[in-house]
């Protein structure tokens, strides 16, 4: 998975801190392969034209 560590500490953390642990969560569940899946890829005009 990703590398890296969690610790607590007493030291500002930015607003998207969380967004890590959500990246983490989204891989183990292989999220990336069942949108690749069903999802079109970007200008493959599956979806046709608006």
């Amino acid at each position: 998975m990703l590398p890296f560590k969690l610790e607590r500490t007493d030291e500002t953390l930015t607003a998207h801190g969380g967004l890590a642990l959500i990246a983490e969560f989204t891989h183990g569940l292989g999220l990336r392969a069942l949108v690749a899946w069903h999802l079109p890829h970007p200008g493959s005009e599956r979806m046709g034209n608006a």
